[in-house]
């Protein structure tokens, strides 16, 4: 788990007034750029991510496990969703919700025998095995003993929120990151319990290894 010493820039959201490290050049240089760049928000979410690749460089933040996927992108994708799954600790009693809709992922969930709700922005409102999915996914928090989180919701601007509701309500979360992959390991401070990063070549590329590094909480 990520300590304390550096005081990086802010997380949730990006010009939230935080604590930061005077002398640390990382942090003078990140705010800078994010004056230069404050209208746009992909930008932001890049930079944030380059500069907390140096962070844990310097933190020595390092990964409790890695697994590498090979093969085709669809066998990829459903070894990677099954680790997640795996890792999240599913079972047939469990109450899951997932935040973000990755088909392989739902698929893997139901073939557990779990009961399972979806939130998704984008696919709201659309169904997939039965599963109708929904908009709002804080609402559902309440529900569910099992949280599994896409590191896109860095992406919308909604993480920190649905983090700091999992915390209150004592939810066990699995965020999984391509979005992001070097900042995850610091949501393991904001609430999460496993965090998976992922970077480039992505599962979807063929016939090319695919890594996930995988961090919990010391």
């Amino acid at each position: 788990q990520p300590s304390r010493r550096c005081s990086p820039p802010p997380l949730f959201p990006f010009l939230r007034a935080t604590a930061e490290c005077s002398s640390c050049r990382l942090c003078v240089s990140f705010k800078g750029a994010i004056r230069q760049n404050w209208r746009n928000y992909s930008i932001q979410v890049g930079l944030l991510d380059a500069i907390y690749s140096r962070i844990n460089d310097i933190e020595q933040v390092r990964p409790k496990a890695l697994f590498e996927f090979q093969g085709l992108a669809h066998e990829k994708s459903l070894a990677r969703a099954s680790k997640i799954v795996e890792l999240a600790g599913i079972t047939p009693d469990s109450r899951v919700l997932l935040i973000g809709a990755i088909m392989d992922i739902i698929r893997v969930i139901l073939q557990k025998g779990a009961k399972l709700q979806v939130a998704d922005f984008a696919l709201a409102g659309t169904e997939f095995d039965g599963v109708r999915i929904q908009y709002d996914a804080e609402p559902l928090i309440e529900s569910v003993d099992t949280v599994i989180m896409t590191g896109n919701t860095l992406k919308t601007g909604t993480i920190g929120k649905l983090l700091d509701t999992c915390k209150k309500l004592s939810k066990p979360v699995l965020v999984y990151a391509m979005t992001g992959a070097n900042i995850a390991p610091w949501y393991l401070n904001h609430g999460a319990s496993t965090v998976t990063s992922e970077t480039f070549p992505y599962y979807w590329y063929a016939q090319t290894p695919s890594l996930m590094k995988v961090y919990t909480v010391s």
